[in-house]
């Protein structure tokens, strides 16, 4: 397990080998199979996933956002910025 985040009712748990979420009676349902290591639920009660390549964003009414490419390592949102995080900078999206 790389990182784990209450999403609603839902707890999700990101992995080498992908991110799953589980509901309270126990069930669980993968998210996506790629290595994740960061997750984020945003302000708009979105979803922020940092894998290995990319950062992606997930809502519960809509298919998965490319928000960038790159490998971060922090990722948080407030009610106007996104901030990815990497070793050596700052990317800060509007």
């Amino acid at each position: 397990m790389t990182d784990l985040v209450q999403w609603d009712e839902d707890v999700v748990i990101a992995t080498d080998n992908g991110v799953v979420k589980m509901n309270p009676s126990g069930e669980i349902t993968p998210i996506n199979n790629l290595p994740a290591q960061k997750l984020f639920v945003t302000p708009k009660d979105n979803l922020l996933l940092a894998t290995d390549k990319s950062v992606l964003e997930y809502s519960r009414k809509s298919p998965p956002n490319l928000i960038d490419e790159g490998v971060y390592n922090l990722i948080y949102e407030d009610r106007k910025h996104t901030f990815l995080f990497m070793p050596d900078k700052i990317k800060v999206l509007e």
